[in-house]
C-alpha cells in the first residue's frame, strides 16, 4: 500500500532531494536521445489529461516517489510531504479523491489548479523540459533544484517513472456539488426554460459539470446565438459554453432570452 514518509523524515528529505546534487549512474545501453523521447511523450500525454495512458509511463512493480509542496497552506497543514507509491497503486491514487488527482487535473483558468501542478504544467510548457541529472527533467528555466521534476529509471528495457515533484496552492476538503449538469448537446440554444428563479442561482450555489466545479461570478450578459453551443442542462435550463472550445473554462447559464450568467471553472470536483 502507499506510503507517505513521516512529517519531519519527509521534510528533511525534501530538502535533501532539492539541494542534492543529482547524479545517477547512467543506465547502460540506453541512449540519451530515448529517454528525452520518452520524457516528451510521457508530457504530451499528461497534457491530454487521459489517466490510464499517463499510469501506462510508471512502474509495474517496484516503488516511485512522489514529493509534493503545498503553498498558501492554513497553519496546521504540512508544507511538504513524500509519497511512496507501489506501481500497482498509481491508477487508484490518480482517480477520484487520490493523493494524486490534483496533480494530473487538466482544468485551466483564473481559479483552477496551481500551475505548479504537473498536469497544468504539462499544458503551459511548450518548450522541451531540460534534463539536469542523468535521469532527472525539470521545467525550462528552472534550477536543478526545481520542485517540479520527473525522475527516470529502466524496467524490463523501458523507462518508467521513478520519481515526481510539484506544487499546489493548499485546497481545502470541499462539500458534495448538490447540483450536477447533465451533458447534453441536442436541444437548440434557447429552451424557454430560464435560472433566473431557481434555488440553485438565486443562492450562488456552485454547479457541476463532467467531473468540474463551476462558480457563478460576475453579471449576466448578452450572447448571440453563434458565439455558443449548449452543452448540458440543469433542472431543465440550457447550459452552454463558448462556440468550438474544447476546454470549457466558463459556462455561461441562461437566465433570460439571449441573456446568461458566467460560471467559472474552480477545480475538479472529483479531486476533493
Amino acid at each position: 500500500m502507499s506510503t507517505r514518509i513521516s512529517p519531519a523524515r519527509s521534510a528533511a528529505f525534501v530538502l535533501f532531494l532539492l539541494v542534492a546534487p543529482i547524479s545517477l549512474p547512467a543506465q547502460a545501453g540506453s541512449p540519451p536521445a530515448t529517454l528525452e523521447e520518452r520524457m516528451g511523450a510521457f508530457l504530451r500525454v499528461v497534457g491530454e489529461g487521459a489517466r490510464d495512458s499517463i499510469a501506462a509511463y510508471f512502474p509495474r512493480r517496484g516503488d516511485w516517489l512522489w514529493v509534493h509542496r503545498n503553498l498558501e497552506r492554513p497553519k496546521n497543514a504540512p508544507a511538504a510531504g513524500a509519497w511512496r507509491f507501489r506501481g500497482d497503486e498509481t491508477p487508484r491514487a490518480m482517480s477520484e479523491g487520490g493523493p494524486l488527482c490534483w496533480s494530473f487535473d487538466q482544468l485551466r483558468g483564473d481559479v483552477g489548479p496551481y500551475e505548479g501542478a504537473l498536469g497544468s504544467r504539462a499544458i503551459i510548457t511548450r518548450k522541451r523540459w531540460r534534463r539536469v541529472g542523468d535521469t532527472r527533467f525539470v521545467p525550462p528555466g528552472e534550477s536543478a533544484r526545481s520542485p517540479a521534476y520527473v525522475e527516470w529509471r529502466l524496467e524490463d528495457g523501458e523507462w518508467v517513472v521513478s520519481g515526481m515533484g510539484d506544487e499546489q496552492i493548499y485546497q481545502r476538503p470541499r462539500e458534495p456539488v448538490r447540483y450536477e449538469v447533465t451533458r447534453d448537446r441536442r436541444a437548440r440554444p434557447d429552451n424557454g426554460v430560464y435560472a433566473a428563479g431557481a434555488e440553485w442561482h438565486v443562492n450562488n450555489e456552485p454547479i457541476a459539470y463532467n467531473g468540474h466545479y463551476y462558480v457563478k461570478y460576475g453579471l449576466p450578459r448578452s450572447l448571440a446565438a453563434h458565439e455558443i453551443e449548449r452543452v448540458g442542462t440543469l433542472e431543465g435550463v440550457a447550459v452552454h459554453a463558448e462556440a468550438g472550445s474544447e476546454w470549457f473554462e466558463v459556462l455561461y447559464v441562461a437566465v433570460g432570452p439571449g441573456s446568461y450568467h458566467p460560471y467559472q471553472g474552480s477545480g475538479s470536483h472529483r479531486c476533493r
